[in-house]
């Protein structure tokens, strides 16, 4: 169901999605047995296949280009290169969280010190500037937690009739569902042509649904998991699903990881920075090609620069999830 949404919204840029609708779709366990393996290609629904037995005749055999991984965003976001230097860079710089939100903020988080369950305000602002100054029609973002980034980009103004905002997180009851209660507060008090769609996975299984969609997005916020290959299967994801002239904004740029994915995204995948991390602590990148590199290719992306341990200890009381 939530694809034929994604293909719905890539093709009319509708969605028929309720403005918030709290519901939890319990995954299927695909369960093989001799009795019912044959019903495994049912779980390949979309994707092409060859299937070969003992009693059938060679089929019409498809190869790579007939599946999905050779798809990548082939639009263009005019406007972000302006991001790149002079005035509306410093805009950018300087942008602040919108009014509305410091209220949130001052429940959530330490003003002076930021917290670790809400980004800090100059990231949030950012975001806040960004989704309205590249008038997006799709943001993203990996890791909801306590809804305060999503709120940010779903209360930029844009011109867009369905304008769409999706937020990849399996971890909402971490946060007793706070996400979900204060976007939903916001709608309540708010008009709004906005959908928000809140998918309970992580990032690194959810975004491949929306490579499956071909779909373009416009702004990609990354902070879920920081473990490396979270961050690098992500990045693979973003780099498919980000227009040309799309922003990537990666948040704790501290991490050792973070660190390690954004510079291979800039050594490799052709992204460059509009802020250095050094000024406001996360990484925004513009997506400044296609993918076109050969199937061998690699540049070497460590360097001495990068971290290796966290800026912080991690207490034995906080849980590992």
């Amino acid at each position: 169901m939530l694809l034929r949404l994604f293909h719905a919204h890539r093709r009319t840029f509708g969605l028929v999605v309720a403005t918030i609708a709290v519901a939890t779709i319990l995954p299927v366990t695909p369960k093989f047995s001799e009795e019912s393996n044959h019903e495994a290609i049912n779980f390949f629904d979309g994707l092409s296949i060859n299937i070969l037995t003992t009693q059938s005749k060679l089929p019409n055999l498809m190869g790579a280009s007939d599946g999905l991984s050779t798809f990548s965003c082939n639009e263009y976001l005019d406007t972000s290169g302006l991001l790149m230097q002079g005035v509306e860079r410093d805009k950018l710089l300087a942008a602040k969280l919108p009014n509305f939100m410091w209220e949130l903020y001052r429940k959530l988080g330490n003003v002076d010190g930021g917290s670790s369950v809400i980004s800090d305000p100059g990231t949030l602002g950012r975001l806040h500037f960004l989704a309205t100054f590249l008038d997006a029609n799709m943001t993203v973002e990996t890791g909801f937690a306590n809804g305060a980034s999503a709120l940010a980009l779903l209360s930029a103004k844009v011109s867009h009739n369905n304008p769409i905002h999706i937020a990849f997180d399996p971890y909402q009851k971490n946060f007793f569902h706070r996400g979900l209660e204060y976007v939903q507060k916001y709608f309540d008090e708010n008009e709004s042509n906005k959908k928000f769609v809140h998918v309970n996975e992580s990032g690194a299984i959810g975004l491949a649904h929306l490579v499956r969609a071909h779909s373009c997005v416009d702004l990609m916020f990354m902070d879920d998991g920081h473990k490396f290959d979270d961050n690098m299967v992500e990045l693979y994801h973003a780099t498919r699903l980000l227009k040309i002239g799309g922003i990537l904004v990666m948040h704790d740029a501290d991490f050792p990881s973070v660190q390690h994915a954004a510079n291979f995204a800039m050594t490799n995948l052709g992204f460059q920075p509009i802020l250095t991390a050094s000024e406001v602590g996360a990484y925004f990148l513009l997506k400044s090609r296609a993918d076109d590199r050969c199937w061998y290719d690699f540049t070497p992306f460590c360097n001495k620069s990068l971290a290796q341990t966290l800026p912080f200890t991690i207490g034995t009381d906080i849980p590992c999830v």
